[in-house]
């Protein structure tokens, strides 16, 4: 499992975020790591920085009424039900998401990255 502070220090040194999304971001990396074990993940450094990346952009397109996008609904049948599950539990994690059902994009893509952590893990 990755160390926060230094997956937080990775994404900052690719791309920018300011003080309040850095800690919207921390906080978000303690509940993945706190929800990825049962839902079987194991999840490295490098897929957390990815990870991050992906959840800082979803940060900055809620600030701005920005929203992905849109795939067919049709499309989440080729992920997991439980990483579909697990991407809307921690996509509404993020402070003023809670109130919002993410959008299909989102939940598909993040559950995209558990789909490919799980099969780094070698399908374990």
């Amino acid at each position: 499992m990755f160390i926060t502070s230094n997956v937080l220090k990775d994404i900052t040194d690719k791309t920018t975020a300011d003080q309040e999304a850095q800690s919207t971001l921390e906080q978000w990396l303690s509940q993945l790591q706190e929800y990825a074990p049962g839902a079987g993940l194991d999840i490295g450094h490098d897929k957390a920085v990815v990870i991050g990346i992906h959840v800082l952009a979803y940060v900055k397109r809620l600030e701005e009424g920005e929203y992905l996008p849109e795939i067919p609904d049709e499309m989440l049948t080729e992920i997991s039900p439980q990483y579909e599950r697990l991407s809307r539990k921690l996509l509404k994690l993020v402070p003023g998401a809670e109130l919002q059902e993410p959008d299909t994009a989102e939940i598909f893509y993040l559950a995209v990255h558990f789909e490919a952590v799980k099969a780094n893990m070698g399908g374990n």
